[in-house]
């Protein structure tokens, strides 16, 4: 079999994966990312590994293009049309206030009012024709969007969800009289109601469509000059992979791919550890993401909220703050300290990296605190320019607060860990788990340098770095199957259900879910459909997914139901419980990595040391005298007492004075 390539692009660094099928063997390279031309950047970082694509039989690529133009609000220009009455949805949303929050600001809407327009349409609930489809006025506010310069449509009529007939028609009719410009109907983005949570995700989905099909068409062109034949499938931020096709089709998809595969590898490798309970933390060049992957499954959300948009679509569940290694230090109008979301990204990047950046980060910070060795990042790749990034912190934040600039850059990297930690309580504490009860899987180029100290101030007993963890997400990709989620609204008592009327109602799902992996070329042995509902008591507004097994037994569910009510929520109730929506997620089975193994050594790392130095780090108590060691010839058994670091060609490991660290026989970094 030929190799398998997986690439993530991040904010940073562009990461590349390649697995030897036959063997198990897994290489990582590391470039950086080029925002204005991310293909240019992914084909340096194939290069570099010294790769020909003509060998490749499957390549994975994951991106953050889509999410990083949502967040910034720099898709395309984007139109609405939609049934009459309803054109100021987006602009009502719930008619609520965020909770705890005595001043809001209303977000804009991602489509302003004078590019919002109705037409005369209207189904009844139960799909009758209350008004017709008025083509005449459909094409005419068309044609006034193009005028007016969108690039995309988006339709959302009343009612599509379950009978879409007037959208698929309103399709035909802008298609044809608009040539060129993009188009999305909602019934093809998501199939269940709630009104202003489609039309965002419907609009969200159409602004960033035409920058990811022009992405995706642009890095298949290099491609194809490369003479790639294999396969080029997108990750997907329900923690699949989709052809590059259904990625141009449905880009919404691809929100928070990168990080929903790593949070994939931390599934995986809480299986080979038998891990039951594990917070997965990726700390990147820009952000900081922190996940629960609970009895060796991800946890999946049905409906999110991105950048102050709500999407109606399944993805795993992230907690994600502006905290990477690119976030910059600054002083408020108080004179208080902070640390991001604003990031200095791959251009400049940090001070140190001597691009033109001025702006001190936590990179400058982690490398003037002598967490970092300047002549060894990136295995001496990128020489740090210590003198520069002291400089910049001492100018931009130890002189106004009157500190040293170890003093500054020791503040910086501590209220970038208080903030992580305040974050892992969120995903922790805040949905009634214990941490002490977790493990903690730490990647991204940052994760493994903060992992110790998360892990002292949650009292979590074990921390887990796998091999190069600065390419875990890249190396996740590998981990996962095609996926297809399918969903159906249909409200009605769970006890007047009958296993008839459910088996035809997923019997409707399994069949579209079928076709999905028929065109996906997923063998039927490597096919497999899971079932799950939406379900609350009565008078409830929102709902829980409770996962079903082969029998359609509504008594059963009613128990799975209450019993997932009460771990949730603390109680149950006996009120009578409705079914909202039926859910059905096809999996097609791909080739998976190796388990990998190590050589295994004595207990002595003596022969993995390379030297030592000072460290100055708040968490671990201040300065540390800190022995370093080379973590390519450490070998399983290897043990280790703190202080100590352990560097890597993409990522450094702090071990604090009072904690050990143990090499597994899958080469993981275990601090007990």
């Amino acid at each position: 079999m030929r190799p398998v390539c997986a690439v993530d692009v991040g904010g940073t660094f562009t990461d590349l994966v390649l697995l030897d099928v036959d063997t198990g063997a897994v290489d990582f390279t590391k470039s950086p990312t080029t925002p204005r031309e991310p293909a240019r950047g992914v084909l340096a970082a194939v290069r570099k590994s010294g790769l020909a694509v003509t060998d490749l039989e499957v390549f994975f690529h994951g991106t953050t293009l889509g999410i990083n133009a949502l967040l910034e609000r720099r898709g395309a220009k984007t139109g609405l049309i939609t049934t009459k009455g309803f054109r100021d949805v987006l602009e009502l949303r719930r008619l609520s206030w965020p909770s705890y929050q005595l001043f809001w600001e209303k977000p804009e809407p991602l489509v302003p009012r004078y590019l919002r327009r109705e037409v005369s349409e209207r189904l009844h609930a139960d799909g009758g024709v209350l008004e017709p489809l008025d083509e005449d006025e459909l094409r005419r506010e068309a044609r006034r969007l193009v005028d007016d310069g969108v690039e995309s449509i988006a339709v959302c009529f009343m009612h599509a969800y379950a009978y879409p007939r007037h959208e698929l028609r309103a399709g035909e009719v802008i298609v044809d009289e608009c040539p060129g410009v993009s188009v999305t109907l909602s019934h093809q983005v998501t199939l269940e109601y709630r009104e202003y949570e489609r039309t965002a995700t419907t609009v969200a989905d159409a602004t960033i469509k035409p920058r990811i099909a022009r992405y995706i068409d642009d890095l298949e062109g290099n491609l194809t000059r490369e003479q790639f034949g294999g396969v080029l499938s997108l990750t997907r931020c329900d923690g699949g992979v989709m052809s590059a096709a259904e990625a141009k089709e449905r880009p919404i998809r691809t929100l928070v791919s990168g990080p929903a595969s790593g949070v994939m590898g931390a599934v995986t490798l809480s299986r080979w550890l038998a891990l039951p309970a594990v917070i997965g933390i990726d700390m990147g060049g820009t952000s900081f993401e922190a996940s629960l992957v609970v009895n060796n499954e991800p946890t999946l959300r049905t409906m999110t909220e991105i950048g102050d948009v709500p999407l109606l679509m399944p993805l795993v569940e992230l907690a994600t703050i502006g905290a990477g290694g690119g976030s910059i230090a600054w002083l408020d109008s108080g004179g208080a300290l902070n640390v991001g979301p604003r990031s200095a990204g791959a251009d400049p990047g940090p001070v140190a990296y001597g691009k033109g950046g001025s702006q001190a980060t936590f990179t400058d910070a982690a490398l003037v605190s002598g967490l970092l060795d300047p002549g060894r990042f990136l295995d001496g790749e990128i020489a740090l320019d210590l003198a520069a990034a002291r400089a910049a912190i001492q100018t931009m934040i130890g002189d106004p607060l009157g500190l040293t600039g170890d003093e500054a850059a020791a503040g910086i990297v501590s209220l970038t860990e208080a903030k992580m930690a305040a974050t892992l309580e969120e995903v922790t504490i805040a949905k009634g788990h214990d941490p002490r009860e977790f493990s903690l899987i730490a990647y991204g180029g940052g994760g493994s340098l903060v992992a110790a100290a998360l892990a002292r101030r949650l009292e979590i007993p074990r921390v887990v770095v796998p091999p190069s963890p600065g390419t875990f997400s890249a190396w996740g990709m590998l981990t996962l199957d095609v996926v297809h989620d399918f969903a159906l609204t249909s409200v009605s008592p769970l006890d007047e259900l009958a296993a008839d009327d459910l088996q035809e109602r997923f019997g409707v799902l399994e069949r579209r879910a079928a076709a999905a992996l028929e065109r996906e070329r997923v063998a039927p042995d490597r096919r497999m459909m899971v079932r799950s509902m939406d379900m609350r008591y009565e008078g409830q507004e929102h709902v829980l997914t409770v996962s079903l097994d082969a029998q359609l037994d509504p008594s059963r569910m009613r128990a799975v139901f209450d019993a997932r009510h009460e771990v949730t929520y603390g109680y149950a109730m006996p009120d009578p419980v409705e079914v909202a929506a039926y859910r059905v997620r096809a999996v097609g089975s791909l080739d998976k990595p190796a388990r990998p193994s190590i050589t295994v050594g004595g207990s002595s790392a003596e022969h993995a040391l390379r030297g030592a130095r000072t460290v100055v780090h708040r968490e671990s108590g201040g300065s540390l005298n800190c022995a370093v060691y080379d973590r390519r010839a450490l070998m399983g058994g290897n043990c280790l007492a703190g202080p100590a670091i352990v560097e890597e060609a993409a990522a450094t490991t702090l071990i604090g004075p009072s904690q050990s660290m143990t090499v597994d026989e899958m080469g993981n970094l275990v601090i007990p």
